[in-house]
């Protein structure tokens, strides 16, 4: 049963909305702790590693943070976002590109800020807009916003539903963070420290590990393939954003097979690790299993080993996490307008290479280890589609 609750502007619930102090962040203790907007996280604040900074005494009780205050991000790549404050050190005080909100009794500050997450709040935030591109936060806008208020106590009770489905969501984040933090020390535990290499395991350079040096490739030039010969089906084609998420998005960009047989030697086959030369530099993934043969991108490299010299994953798994790599990775892609890596250079980057059984072992539990991952991912989804079900239920009185 819907129920229909009374819409309240946030200003009529608030006793306060204003803006932080302007200041510079210091390491002197003998001011208030200063929030900023590169301090909110997802996980809460770490006020250990918040900076202080100096005021007078009255900008610092004008600005005083206290818990169930809500502050929201005025500009960046968060602005609108909100962050619910639960506890803070007794001298805390807030920046100027934040905005603090204070409620009055009438309103729970946890079912406010779990209203400050839905589609609702985002859609009247992108209405009043300040004119830009991104939506703009203001105070005036703030006080506008609408939000359905139910009875104290159904607010109290909302919240804590919501709470739990959060609660359940950030235990299955952790679990994923914890499963490949397991992986890095089970490669640790196999390889030992790979820069100290106390094994003095044998170093090789990447083109040693190809069959044919031509095995390590960017992908073709603007002059070779344009935007006007993408097509929506076909041969697909893979970027920058594909590597990053391990190919688990997949492409919308695609070439006819006659595009694709002229640009061959640019083809991407299960089993390549492929690299991105561009943005993320140095991001690495496994073409996976079931995949078409696709086409890559200008911004990737190709790298197509030779599996009786070096097993993929572990040479994958180097590539992305050893420092010792990233350090040799950062001279060969700098001293460029935009920074990119240079493919000759990158044959010649030295890598460890450990005996091929123990590379062999590692892939083996890597595959155990992404049966687990991808367990965890669908239930995270599944806890995310059920979030939002309730969250939608719970701000339109059907909870």
């Amino acid at each position: 049963m819907t129920t229909q609750w009374p819409l309240v502007s946030l200003n009529d619930l608030s006793l306060a909305i204003d803006y932080g102090h302007t200041a510079s962040a210091s390491n002197d203790p003998s001011g208030p702790k200063f929030l900023r907007i590169t301090d909110l996280r997802d996980e809460g604040v770490d006020w250990a590693q918040v900076p202080f900074c100096s005021c007078s005494a009255s900008a610092e009780l004008e600005t005083q943070l206290q818990p169930g205050d809500i502050v929201f991000a005025r500009t960046g790549a968060t602005t609108g976002k909100s962050h619910l404050i639960k506890e803070c050190p007794n001298r805390a005080i807030f920046a100027s590109y934040l905005i603090r909100v204070r409620l009055s009794n009438e309103a729970d500050p946890n079912y406010v800020a779990h209203f400050f997450r839905t589609p609702d709040y985002w859609s009247q935030i992108s209405q009043s807009s300040t004119g830009t591109a991104q939506p703009g936060v203001n105070s005036t806008n703030l006080r506008r916003l609408r939000i359905p208020i139910p009875r104290l106590d159904e607010q109290r009770r909302i919240a804590a539903i919501l709470d739990q489905a959060d609660a359940l969501r950030a235990k299955r984040q952790r679990s994923s963070m914890l499963l490949k933090k397991a992986l890095h020390a089970i490669f640790d535990n196999l390889f030992g420290d790979l820069v100290k290499n106390a094994n003095h395991w044998p170093h090789g350079n990447l083109v040693e590990l190809c069959s044919d040096p031509t095995d390590i490739r960017c992908g073709p030039f603007g002059t070779q393939l344009g935007r006007e010969e993408f097509v929506s089906t076909g041969v697909p084609l893979w970027g920058i954003k594909h590597v990053n998420s391990q190919f688990a998005s997949l492409t919308t960009e695609f070439v006819t097979k006659r595009k694709a047989d002229a640009l061959k030697q640019y083809t991407l086959l299960e089993g390549d690790l492929v690299m991105t030369r561009k943005g993320t530099i140095g991001n690495c993934a496994i073409y996976p299993q079931g995949l078409p043969v696709g086409i890559m991108h200008s911004d990737l490299l190709r790298i197509r080993m030779d599996s009786r010299r070096v097993n993929p994953r572990f040479l994958c798994h180097q590539l992305q996490y050893s420092r010792n790599v990233a350090g040799q990775i950062s001279l060969i892609s700098g001293g460029a307008v935009m920074a990119g890596i240079n493919v000759t250079k990158l044959k010649n980057l030295v890598v460890c290479l450990p005996p091929l059984e123990l590379q062999h072992q590692f892939d083996a539990i890597f595959e155990k280890q992404q049966c687990l991952a991808v367990s965890q991912k669908a239930s995270l989804q599944y806890l995310n589609r059920l979030q939002a079900s309730l969250q939608h239920r719970a701000f339109h009185g059907e909870l």
